[in-house]
């Protein structure tokens, strides 16, 4: 576990500032990425080795702190979820149950979409819990995190060892 302490790190602050109402907006695109970055930067410091990083520990790294991120922001989420028992899908379940009407589908699917999204809101309401809203919240954040953290990853590997490349050039 301690070779993937610096992803779990990095991946348990962008879990943490998903969270934060302003900050959450930029968590997947551009602090995600930065995280991933952060998590190479502070593996070499905490093993002293100041190598190049091969690519594929930098998609691997970016790739676990997607993975950790979606954990602990989920988990974050669906702990506020519980407590306030609202999140941002109930505010915009009844938006978004308005715009299904617009989509060409089957008017038996629709229905049971809108019954399926409203079932959901209606969990979190009561109880503070939706299943359906727990898992396909997570497998979102899965995917995007996953994605973002691995561009991330191999972005970050290509700017430390290209700063590499400009220390051994210039040896002033």
């Amino acid at each position: 576990m301690k070779k993937y302490l610096a992803p779990l790190v990095a991946g348990f602050s962008i879990g943490v500032i998903e969270n934060v109402p302003v900050l959450g907006n930029m968590a997947c695109c551009i602090l995600l990425p930065l995280a991933s970055y952060y998590a190479l930067v502070l593996d070499q410091k905490a093993n002293k080795n100041y190598d190049y990083i091969p690519y594929s520990k930098g998609l691997l790294f970016g790739f676990l702190t997607g993975v950790f991120a979606t954990a602990f922001g989920s988990l974050i989420d669906l702990l506020l979820t519980y407590v306030f028992k609202s999140n941002n899908f109930t505010v915009v379940a009844n938006e978004f149950v308005k715009s299904l009407q617009d989509f060409p589908l089957d008017a038996q699917l629709k229905k049971q979409m809108t019954d399926t999204l409203l079932k959901a809101k209606d969990d979190i309401a009561t109880y503070g819990f939706s299943f359906f809203y727990a898992v396909i919240f997570t497998l979102d954040q899965l995917f995007i995190n996953s994605i973002f953290g691995s561009i991330g990853g191999l972005v970050g590997t290509k700017l430390i060892n290209s700063s590499k490349d400009r220390n051994l050039n210039n040896p002033n």
